[in-house]
């Protein structure tokens, strides 16, 4: 997994599991560690194929992270009100 997508990954998995709950958390985990061997199996046959693998976990990476974030900005906007 890239540098980029680990940080991605695990600080969306932090967030999400701390705010929202870590047992749906690991859906989205566990698709993303299967997508990373789909991924890299790609890759060893052809740089081309490596490409679902990439996009569907930083797809679910980018789902935990809106998840958090929806989580902890939304009691302070209704806090203000």
């Amino acid at each position: 997994m890239p540098t980029l997508q680990l940080i991605l990954f695990l600080s969306a998995l932090w967030l999400f599991s701390l705010f929202v709950s870590p047992l749906q958390g690991a859906a989205p985990s566990v698709l993303c560690i299967v997508d990373r061997i789909i991924c890299a199996a790609g890759y060893v046959c052809n740089a081309e194929k490596r490409c679902p693998g990439t996009i569907i976990t930083f797809t679910a990476a980018t789902a935990l992270l809106i998840g958090g974030l929806i989580r902890v900005v939304l009691p302070l906007f209704a806090a203000g009100q």
